[in-house]
C-alpha cells in the first residue's frame, strides 16, 4: 500500500481551466482512470458531467460499496480511486484498511461530509491521498486534486522503482568485493560506492546525496562510534547500517544511543541479508519520517485553529516547515496585488530575503495554483529575476508547495537543504498537507484582519464624526433626529438624548421652518439630494449661517430608507470672506502703487542725465558770472534745477529704490525733533502737541533723515486736518516696544475728523489728495509708505471712520550689519593734473564735464559709448575713467568686463556714473566689483570726491 500525506479538511482550491494535452503531457498521462465509489446515483451522476466537461481526460466508471471497489481493486483497471465516506457496507476507512490489508496499492482521495482535523489524521494514517469536504463548490477543485493524487503516486512508485545510493566505508578489500557481488546478486538497485578512510566518507556525504551509509566499525582513522558523533555533530542526516567483525554489547548499545538504524554482525549469511536490511532501514526511515510529519501536521492544525493573528500564522507555518521536513531554512510568500511578498524565514539572513519579491501574472499565477508542487528555480525565472542559489541551494536541494484558496493563489512556501538532499514523494506530500492546512489558516486569518479592522474603522468613523466640527446629523423620512454628533450637540444645545427624536425643522429660527417643510425636504426625497445655504437657531440664540449637503440615501429596492446631513457653520467663513475682499482690494491698491512707482521711476531716471547738465552748467555759469547783475539770474536757474533734483529724488523714494542711508537711531529723539520743529506752527493753530514717549526702546539701525520726513509728514497732515475740527484739538506722539514680534511702534494720534471709509483704501496712492487744487501734491503718505517699507516696516491707519486719525509706523529692530557711525570727512585739497577719460552718450554731460574737469587742470579726452572708449585705450593711457551705465554698442558694466580681460589695472581707476545708480542691477554690480558709482545730477564737489578718491595721493 503507497502511504501519503493528506491535504486540508475543508475546501481550498479554486476552478482554473484545464490543462491541454500537451501541458498534461509534460506531468501525467494522457488518460487517467477513475473509479468513483458511492451509492448515491445523483452525486453519481453530477460528477460525471463535471469530469466530462471540464477533465475529459479522465475516464470514469462507477462502483457502489466497499465490495465491488475492492473487486476493481483487484482487477486493477484504475489509475486513481474516488471514494464517497459512507457507504452500504462500510466506510471509506473500512475501504482503506481493505486496500491495506490486501497489499494492494492505489491512490484513494475520500469525499466527506466533514471538515473535521481529527477525522482528516485519521483518514491519512490510514493511507489516503487526499480528501475533499462534499460542499456546493468541491466539484470545482475535484480535478485538480485527482490529477494531483495521481502524479504523486505515480512519483511515488517511480521512487520505490529507482536506484537506492548506498556509501560504503570499509577498509578491508575482501568485505569490499563480497559486499559489491552480494549486492550485484541480491539488489540490482543498489548503486555502491566505497571509502577506505572514516574521513573520506564524511567529506563524501557532506558533499554527494547518499540513501544509506553502511559503516564498517573498524577504520584506520576513526572508530565507528566516532563517525556517528562526527554526523550528529556536522548535522549530516542519513540512516546508517553499522557492520562489526564480533558482537560487542557496549558497542550496540552505544550506536543505537547514536541514532544508528540497524546493527550487523560479520557471521555466515550476513551478505545475503544486507540488501533486505538496508531496504528495511529505508522503510523505517520513511514510516518515521511520514509518522513525525503526521504529528508535526496535528500540532499545527490544532493550533492554528486558535491563532487569529497573520503574522502568528504566517511565523509558525515557517517554523513547522522546518521541522516538517527536516531542514535548514523555509521561507514563505505572500500572493497580494500581483505580488508575492516574503513574509516570514527562518534559517536565512534577513538582507537575502527581504529583496527577493517578484511580479506574478495572472497565467502564472492561475500555474502555481493548478501546479502545487513548484519549481523554484522555474518560479524565479518566469518573474523576471535569477534564482537565489545562495539562499536556497542549488534546484535538487529546494522543495516548495503553493497555498491554494477559493481566490487562488494565496501563497507560496520553500524550504532548501544547505547540504546534498534529494527530497521524497512523501516529504512533497506532507509539505503540500502543510500547505493546505495553513491555506485556511491564513485565509480565516485575513479575514479576521479584515473583521477587525473593519470594527476599527466603523468606531474611528464614530470618533470622526464625533470629533469633527462639522454637525453631522441622521434623519428617518419624517423628518426627525435619529443620530446629531458632539458638534451638532454643542452648536443646537441639545443633549444626545435629547436629540433623538428632535424634528430637524425646530433647528431653524422660526421664520424659516416653513422652508425646510415645504422646500427643503420635498427636493430631499424627490433628488435624493439638497445643498445650499441655511440659518440655524444656536443655544444662545444667535442665529448661525451654515452650509448644508443632505442626502437621501436609498435602499437596494430604490426607496429612501433614511436622511443624513453634514452642516458647516459658515460665520467665521463669512467673516473670512469679507477680509478677503478687503485684503484683496487692499492688494489691487498695492499693485497700483507698485505701478505707478515703477512709472515715476522710469520718469526721474530719464530725468537725471539733462538735470546733470542744468545744474552742472548753472552752477558754473553763476561761478563766472559772480559779482555780476546776471549773477542772480544764474543763481536762480541753479536753485530751480536743484528743486527739479529734489522731486527727482521723491520721484526714487516713492518708488521705493532709494536705498536709506543707515546708521544707529532712536525713535524717541526722532520724535521730539518733529515736535520741536512744528510746536510754533500748531501752537498757532490752536493745537495742543503731547508727548508719550515710552522708556527704553530699543536703538533702530535706519536713516535718521527718512524717518525725520516721515513723522514730519504725518505731524504736517494731522495738523491740516484738525484745523477743520472743533476745540480742543489734540495731537500725540505714543512710542512703544513690542518686544515679542521684535518690533517698535509710533503712533501719529489726533482728535479730528478722521478717515471716511470711502477713502481709506486710497489715502496712500501716488497723487491722490483731499486738499483742495494748488494745496496738496497727494506724495506725502505714499513717499512715507515707501519709505517705512524700505526700513522693512509698515505704515497704516489704526483707527475707524469717526474715531479721529491714528497712522501707525512700525519698525523692526535689526542690528547694524557691522560698525555703526561715519567716517568724518577729512579735508584734502584737490587732486590736479590727471589724464581723464569720459565716456557717456549724452553730448551735454561730456561738454560739461570736460569745462569741470578741465578747470582743475585735468587733460580731458570723451567717447559716446564702451566701443569707442577701447579703442582710446589702446591709443592713449589714461588715470581715470569716468564712464556713464547705459549707452548704445557697450554699456558701462560691459566696457568694465573687457577692462578685466585686457586691462585689468585700469579696473581699480573706473568710476561708474548713472541717473539709475540705484537700480538693483547697478547696485549689485557696484556691490560685486566695488566700483565707485558717481550719483547724476552732481556737482562740482562730488566729481572732485570720486577724483580724489580713485587718483588722489597714495592711489595707483
Amino acid at each position: 500500500m503507497w502511504f501519503a500525506a493528506s491535504s486540508a479538511a475543508w475546501p481550498r482550491r479554486t476552478a482554473f481551466p484545464t490543462p491541454s494535452r500537451d501541458e498534461r503531457a509534460e506531468n501525467t498521462m494522457d488518460s487517467i482512470r477513475v473509479l468513483y465509489v458511492d451509492d448515491d446515483p445523483v452525486d453519481q451522476e453530477l460528477t460525471h458531467r463535471h469530469l466530462a466537461r471540464h477533465a475529459p481526460h479522465m475516464k470514469l466508471t462507477v462502483a457502489g460499496s466497499v465490495a465491488e471497489a475492492l473487486e476493481r481493486v483487484t482487477i486493477g483497471d484504475m489509475d486513481v480511486m474516488l471514494a464517497d465516506y459512507r457507504l452500504p457496507d462500510g466506510t471509506g476507512l473500512d475501504l482503506l484498511e481493505a486496500i491495506k490489508a490486501r497489499g494492494l496499492e492505489v491512490p484513494v482521495v475520500l469525499v466527506t461530509n466533514s471538515g473535521d482535523a481529527d477525522v482528516t489524521v485519521c483518514l491519512l494514517k490510514a493511507g489516503a491521498a487526499d480528501y475533499l469536504v462534499k460542499r456546493p463548490e468541491y466539484l470545482a477543485t475535484l480535478p485538480v486534486v485527482l490529477e494531483s493524487a495521481f502524479r504523486w503516486f505515480r512519483t511515488a512508485s517511480e521512487l520505490r522503482r529507482a536506484p537506492i545510493r548506498v556509501l560504503y566505508a570499509e577498509p578491508d578489500p575482501g568485505d569490499r568485493e563480497l559486499t559489491l557481488r552480494a549486492f550485484d546478486e541480491h539488489d540490482p538497485r543498489a548503486r555502491v560506492e566505497t571509502v577506505t578512510l572514516a574521513r573520506e566518507a564524511i567529506a563524501r556525504l557532506k558533499a554527494v546525496h547518499y540513501d544509506v551509509l553502511l559503516l564498517d566499525n573498524r577504520l584506520p582513522d576513526l572508530s565507528g562510534i566516532e563517525v556517528l558523533k562526527e554526523l550528529q555533530a556536522e548535522g549530516i542526516r542519513i540512516p546508517v547500517v553499522m557492520v562489526t567483525g564480533g558482537r560487542d554489547e557496549d558497542t550496540a548499545v552505544q550506536a543505537f544511543k547514536l541514532g544508528v538504524a540497524d546493527y550487523l554482525i560479520k557471521r555466515e549469511g550476513y551478505l545475503a541479508k544486507l540488501p533486505s536490511t538496508i531496504e528495511n532501514v529505508l522503510a523505517q526511515r520513511r514510516l518515521a519520517d511520514e509518522k513525525d510529519g503526521l504529528a508535526v501536521l496535528n500540532d499545527l492544525a490544532k493550533s492554528l485553529v486558535t491563532i487569529k493573528d497573520l503574522d502568528e500564522v504566517l511565523r509558525r507555518v515557517v517554523s513547522a516547515a522546518r521541522e516538517l521536513i527536516k531542514v535548514e531554512a523555509s521561507a514563505l510568500w505572500l500572493f497580494e496585488a500581483g505580488v508575492l511578498w516574503p513574509v516570514a524565514w527562518e534559517g536565512i539572513e534577513d538582507r537575502a530575503v527581504e529583496p527577493l519579491r517578484f511580479q506574478v501574472t495572472q497565467n502564472l499565477a492561475e500555474r502555481l495554483a493548478l501546479e502545487r508542487r513548484i519549481s523554484m528555480r522555474h518560479l524565479f525565472a518566469q518573474a523576471g529575476g535569477p534564482y537565489p542559489t545562495a539562499v536556497f541551494g542549488t534546484a535538487g536541494q529546494t522543495l516548495a508547495a503553493s497555498f491554494v484558496g477559493p481566490e487562488g493563489l494565496v501563497a507560496v512556501l520553500a524550504v532548501g537543504s544547505s547540504r546534498p538532499r534529494e527530497f521524497t514523494a512523501i516529504e512533497e506530500r506532507l509539505l503540500l498537507a502543510l500547505a493546505d492546512h495553513a491555506a485556511v489558516a491564513v485565509e480565516n486569518a485575513r479575514l479576521y484582519r479584515r473583521l477587525r479592522l473593519e470594527l476599527e474603522a466603523r468606531e474611528r468613523l464614530t470618533a470622526i464624526l464625533d470629533a469633527t466640527t462639522d454637525l453631522v446629523a441622521i434623519a428617518d423620512l419624517s423628518g426627525r433626529l435619529l443620530y446629531l454628533n458632539g458638534a451638532g450637540q454643542a452648536l443646537l444645545g441639545l443633549a444626545a438624548d435629547d436629540a433623538l427624536g428632535h424634528p430637524i425643522a425646530g433647528l431653524a429660527p422660526e421664520r424659516l421652518r416653513p422652508v425646510v417643510h415645504d422646500e427643503i425636504l420635498p427636493t430631499l426625497l424627490r433628488d435624493g439630494l439638497w445643498t445650499g445655504e441655511a440659518v440655524l437657531l444656536a443655544r444662545d440664540g444667535r442665529e448661525v449661517p451654515v452650509s448644508v449637503v443632505a442626502v437621501a440615501h436609498r435602499g437596494a429596492d430604490g426607496a429612501v430608507e433614511f436622511l443624513s446631513a453634514i452642516v458647516r457653520d459658515m460665520t467665521e467663513r463669512k467673516r473670512t470672506e469679507a477680509e478677503l475682499r478687503r485684503q484683496r482690494e487692499a492688494l489691487y491698491q498695492t499693485e497700483k502703487l507698485a505701478t505707478m512707482g515703477t512709472v515715476l521711476a522710469g520718469v526721474a531716471h530719464e530725468l537725471n542725465n539733462p538735470l546733470t547738465a542744468v545744474t552742472g552748467f548753472a552752477n558754473l555759469l553763476r561761478q563766472d558770472l559772480a559779482g555780476t547783475p546776471s549773477a542772480m539770474r544764474a543763481e536762480n536757474i541753479a536753485h530751480a534745477a536743484d528743486r527739479c533734483a529734489s522731486i527727482v529724488r521723491n520721484f526714487l523714494a516713492l518708488a521705493r529704490k532709494h536705498p536709506p542711508e543707515r546708521q544707529l537711531v532712536r525713535l524717541n529723539d526722532i520724535a521730539r525733533d518733529a515736535a520741536e520743529l512744528l510746536t510754533y506752527h500748531l501752537r498757532v493753530d490752536s493745537i495742543e502737541m503731547g508727548l508719550d514717549l515710552a522708556d527704553g526702546l530699543p536703538v533702530l539701525w535706519a536713516d535718521p533723515h527718512q524717518l525725520h520726513q516721515v513723522v514730519v509728514n504725518l505731524v504736517s497732515n494731522a495738523r491740516d486736518e484738525l484745523r477743520k475740527a472743533p476745540s480742543p484739538r489734540r495731537l500725540t506722539l505714543r512710542t512703544r516696544a513690542d518686544a515679542v514680534r521684535g518690533r517698535v511702534r509710533l503712533d501719529v494720534e489726533d482728535t479730528g475728523p478722521g478717515v471716511s471709509a470711502e477713502i481709506r483704501d486710497r489715502i496712500f496712492e501716488p497723487f491722490f489728495t483731499t486738499k483742495p487744487v494748488g494745496q496738496g501734491t497727494g506724495l506725502g503718505l505714499s513717499l512715507c509708505h515707501g519709505i517705512v517699507e524700505s526700513h522693512g516696516g509698515t505704515l497704516s491707519l489704526a483707527s475707524e471712520s469717526g474715531q479721529g486719525a491714528i497712522f501707525r509706523v512700525e519698525l523692526p529692530v535689526v542690528a547694524p550689519p557691522g560698525p555703526a557711525g561715519k567716517r568724518p570727512v577729512e579735508a584734502s585739497p584737490i587732486v590736479k593734473g590727471k589724464r581723464i577719460l569720459v565716456v557717456d552718450d549724452e553730448r551735454l554731460v561730456l561738454q560739461l564735464l570736460g569745462e569741470m574737469l578741465g578747470a582743475d587742470h585735468h587733460t580731458v579726452d570723451t567717447v559716446s559709448d564702451g566701443t569707442q572708449a577701447l579703442e582710446q585705450l589702446g591709443r592713449a593711457s589714461y588715470d581715470l575713467i569716468l564712464s556713464d551705465v547705459r549707452m548704445p554698442y557697450l554699456d558701462g558694466p560691459g566696457l568694465y568686463r573687457a577692462l578685466e580681460r585686457r586691462l585689468p589695472d585700469l579696473c581699480r581707476r573706473f568710476v561708474l556714473m548713472t541717473g539709475d545708480v540705484l537700480s538693483a542691477e547697478i547696485q549689485t554690480f557696484l556691490e560685486q566689483t566695488g566700483v565707485p558709482g558717481l550719483s547724476k545730477p552732481f556737482d562740482r564737489s562730488e566729481v572732485r570726491r570720486v577724483i580724489r578718491l580713485v587718483a588722489g595721493p597714495g592711489r595707483r
